[in-house]
């Protein structure tokens, strides 16, 4: 197992050096200076591996946000090479350490493994002058642009958002990724544009063996798909499909879907759930995970409806289950449910809007128990910020726009404020 700490190296005065500590297995062991010092070895804090916060080292704030930047930076690095194929040694470690430190620029070699943003630059820049593999000409000029464009998007959104690598680029991510794009105008055909280059990218990458990443292969992960209806299911309808009499593989998936729908999480840590993750302090019983996609750690109070679910399996939560299983059981579910409400979906074909009517479980996703939470905790009052701090949500424009509420829900709640009353 791999472990990072951070150690001092006393120097000949007081003051000491800040040392990287990188273990990843028998005998393989990293030493690496990160160039930071403390004025007096004994401001450095063992226990939370960070300078303490005194007045002789004004630095200390400063250090300890760099420290925990290189912690998850070389975390996400070396899992990032785990995935690849390329053998693990010191050298390749402090060649990234030393790119991190700006000490080397990145390879233009093909071979070297490359991050995702990295692989992205060095394709249309490579390929600027050399032929592709595949058409045995080099990008056109247009084409160039394009993908110049396209990169400081996906940048932005990995600066602004949350932070990219190959196998964060998930079904999640996509949708994360439309709405992004959506908030900022574009057509479907520009959008289509970011999402096929993505593709090709994450093609080339995978074909040098730099991610096992194939969720952007799925039919799903589509240029563009209009065919994300953005609903959410109400409390009484959860309450419906909780209600219903299932075996095997639907009571498994239903169980999935409802702890997704009163926590918030994604499905890809809600369907990671172990007994570990169940807590209780101070008589409340919660929920507490690291987000796979985030990285940050949650707790979530844990309603009656879970508490049934996991008594039902002596406080286990239900097995883990295929995303796309999910998905398929979760229409039957919702049918056998009678969510059957009408909705109307929008389309852009050959440049015009065509409307289609569908039921609303056939709509129904994963990620409908996300959207599910966030819109009614927000219709039951609870404040956004506390929201936004389970869901990830950065912006408050951004959260506005993920949850759906009606103008008369919105009419509803604010009526209710004391302003009014």
């Amino acid at each position: 197992m791999a472990t990072i700490s951070f150690k001092i190296r006393p120097g000949t005065t007081d003051s000491a050096s800040i040392y990287l500590i990188f273990s990843y297995g028998r005998k393989k062991e990293l030493r690496y200076s990160t160039g930071y010092k403390v004025k007096d070895s004994a401001n450095w804090n063992i226990d939370k591996q960070q300078v303490r916060l005194v007045l002789a080292e004004p630095q200390a704030k400063e250090i300890n946000k760099n420290l925990r930047k290189l912690e998850d930076f070389f975390e996400q690095k070396y899992n990032e090479l785990l995935l690849s194929h390329i053998e693990i040694n010191n050298k390749v470690l402090r060649n990234e350490l030393d790119i991190f430190f700006r000490k080397r620029k990145t390879s233009s070699s093909p071979s070297t493994f490359k991050t995702l943003l990295e692989c992205y630059k060095w394709y249309y820049t490579h390929f600027e002058k050399n032929p592709l593999p595949t058409t045995k000409k080099p990008l056109a000029k247009g084409t160039i642009k394009s993908y110049k464009t396209s990169y400081h998007i996906l940048k932005e959104f990995h600066e602004n958002e949350y932070a990219l690598s190959y196998d964060k680029i998930t079904l999640e991510f996509y949708y994360d990724f439309l709405q992004f794009l959506k908030e900022k105008g574009f057509s479907n055909n520009y959008i289509s544009n970011h999402i096929k280059m993505l593709k090709t990218i994450m093609n080339y990458a995978w074909e040098h063996k730099f991610h096992r990443n194939l969720d952007f292969k799925s039919k799903a992960f589509t240029k563009i798909s209009e065919d994300v209806q953005s609903i959410y299911l109400t409390t009484e309808e959860l309450r419906k499909i909780s209600k219903l009499k299932l075996k095997g593989r639907m009571d498994n998936a239903r169980d999935l879907f409802i702890i997704g729908a009163y926590t918030g999480l994604r499905v890809s840590d809600f369907n990671r759930l172990t007994k570990e993750n169940i807590k209780k302090e101070d008589g409340i019983d919660y929920i507490e995970i690291k987000t796979k996609k985030t990285g940050k750690t949650v707790v979530i109070p844990i309603n009656p409806i879970i508490k049934k679910i996991l008594k039902k399996r002596n406080g286990n939560p239900p097995p883990k289950m295929p995303e796309q299983h999910i998905n398929g059981l979760l229409k039957i579910i919702g049918s056998d449910a009678k969510i059957n409400q009408k909705v109307f979906i929008e389309k852009t074909k050959g440049g015009k809007k065509k409307i289609e009517e569908k039921s609303k479980y056939e709509l129904i996703t994963n990620h409908t128990a996300r959207r599910s939470f966030c819109t009614n905790a927000y219709k039951a009052g609870m404040p956004t910020y506390d929201i936004m701090s389970i869901s990830g949500h950065t912006s408050e424009k951004t959260f506005y726009r993920y949850i759906q509420i009606s103008r008369l829900d919105a009419l509803k709640k604010t009526a209710k404020h004391e302003f009014f009353n």
